[in-house]
């Protein structure tokens, strides 16, 4: 699998001090509103409101869902082992063993990422990195509380950046579980949004707890230039952070579906007619390798 442009290993403990102030704000900025919302309030991706998908199911160990060509030609699934490493910065395409798809002729940004659906054995999380993420997100779905108001929203595979930006949050249901999606950028420091920066992004559990559903697609979209002018002043820039941010959320959630590629509504059809069968999937991630045993020694 191709590894993502942002997921170097350059990753140290300056960038990470960068990164934790540099985008402080980005995480407790206010909301455009100042109304407190309510629980009736709280955004709730309607299924009518989505395009029936319209193109072929993709399959493989259990999980299924519609593929719109609109998306993509083609989704290809393969059982990833456990590739985890405690000693190395993350990266998009290591972690726990899992089900995944990558997708043939994707219509969208390939500059970043590629395209992915990941579906995990929730008890394979258990006492790694990832672990939190999945406690998070579990949290969310019993509580319900207002997701554009989170200073972060969760979100597996583990990356080496962080989540500078989050819009157009809504709990989504899919086929056997449920979820949230919204419209993310991560980046390894703050910088201005360019038109291939923006992941639609869905994080759900399946009805019985046991898998954990990722789904990530990067975006094109006409909202932000495609790169930043060579005399762009990053001081000036930076000083008005706070209110950049703001407007950029509101421009995200206000866009109709059709200014990004793919349509963020045909991403939301493939997330509702995602299925996980009980057991197929966990059957078919491939388990982790054993420890080997400490040798004897002679007594």
């Amino acid at each position: 699998m191709r590894k993502p442009k942002i997921l170097s290993n350059k990753a140290t403990a300056l960038v990470a001090a960068v990164l934790m102030i540099g985008l402080l704000a980005a995480c407790s900025l206010p909301l455009p509103s100042a109304k407190e919302p309510t629980a009736t309030e709280v955004p709730v991706a309607q299924p009518s409101s989505e395009p029936a998908p319209s193109g072929p199911t993709a399959s493989f160990g259990g999980v299924s869902f519609s593929l719109d060509p609109a998306i993509a030609a083609a989704a290809n699934g393969v059982a990833m082992p456990d590739s985890s490493d405690p000693t190395a910065p993350p990266e998009f395409d290591k972690g726990p063993a899992r089900i995944a798809f990558s997708f043939d002729g994707y219509t969208g940004s390939t500059t970043t990422i590629p395209a992915l659906v990941y579906v995990y054995n929730a008890a394979d999380l258990a006492g790694k990195p990832e672990e939190p993420m999945a406690n998070s997100l579990a949290t969310l779905l019993q509580e319900r509380p207002d997701l554009a108001g989170q200073q972060q929203l969760p979100f597996l595979p583990t990356v080496n950046a962080a989540q500078g930006l989050h819009a157009r949050e809504a709990y989504r249901d899919f086929a056997n579980g449920s979820g949230i999606e919204y419209i993310a950028m991560y980046a390894q420091g703050p910088s201005p949004i360019t038109s291939d920066q923006l992941w639609y992004v869905f994080q759900g559990v399946t009805s019985d707890g046991q898998s954990y559903v990722s789904a990530v697609f990067p975006l094109s979209t006409d909202l932000f230039p495609a790169e930043i002018p060579a005399d762009f002043n990053y001081d000036e820039w930076f000083a008005g952070y706070d209110q950049y941010i703001a407007d950029s959320r509101k421009a995200l959630a206000d866009a109709p579906v059709d200014r990004f590629t793919p349509a963020i509504d045909k991403l939301g059809a493939l997330v509702q007619s995602i299925t996980v069968t009980p057991g197929q999937a966990d059957a078919a991630v491939p388990a982790a390798p054993a420890t080997p045993a400490e040798p004897a020694t002679a007594g």
